[in-house]
């Protein structure tokens, strides 16, 4: 884990992610992989430090005018000072009665809480996030199940919210440039998990 969260003091509703370490000064990359990825960003360590990759995106989404670029993920409001550091503030997801979340995670965990009416109400939220990633043209790192969280209405059905690793950190970028190949990768990272979530809840 590259970052550590706390509630914002500040500000009631909102979380605060700070990197762990000093991208800049003490990070170097280690391994075929990450030596690849360092050259592709012309030696700059700071594509490596996800706060720096989510404020970037963050701040293209807002470009676009549009509400619905955040339907699924929390509102990002940039960088803040901290006592421990610099950090970015994000809306804090919780359910509608203000407890903590359940994640997919948290689900596959504890499979006891999860009966048929859960399994239904899930696709359902499912099938509404993935549609928005395609409407919207939202691209995500990384669809994982500790990062996507289900929030539970008012009226008791699932709304989903992916809080972390969002943008593109592709080694050749295309996407960030091309909105045909954003299309192709985000439609190709959803079919890929809604295969996993086939396997995990069977067909909706």
């Amino acid at each position: 884990m590259d970052r550590v969260v706390y509630l914002d003091p500040s500000h009631q509703g909102r979380c605060v992610k700070i990197t762990k370490i000093n991208f800049k000064r003490d990070f170097k990359p280690v391994g075929f992989n990450e030596t690849v990825y360092w050259l592709s960003r012309a030696g700059q360590t700071k594509y490596f430090d996800f706060n720096y990759v989510d404020v970037k995106y963050a701040e293209s989404l807002v470009g676009r005018k549009s509400p619905d670029s955040y339907t699924h993920i929390p509102y990002c409001y940039g960088y803040v000072e901290t006592d421990l550091g610099v950090g970015v503030a994000w809306d804090y997801i919780t359910n509608a009665d203000g407890s903590s979340c359940n994640s997919l995670k948290d689900y596959t965990d504890n499979p006891h809480i999860l009966g048929e009416k859960e399994k239904q109400l899930l696709w359902l939220g499912l099938e509404s996030f993935f549609d928005w990633q395609i409407q919207h043209n939202v691209m995500l790192r990384e669809i994982a199940y500790s990062n996507t969280l289900v929030r539970e209405e008012k009226d008791g059905t699932f709304k989903l919210y992916h809080i972390d690793a969002i943008g593109c950190a592709d080694l050749i970028p295309l996407a960030k440039y091309s909105e045909l190949v954003a299309r192709l990768r985000i439609r190709s990272k959803v079919r890929r998990f809604r295969r996993r979530m086939i396997d995990w809840l069977g067909e909706p």
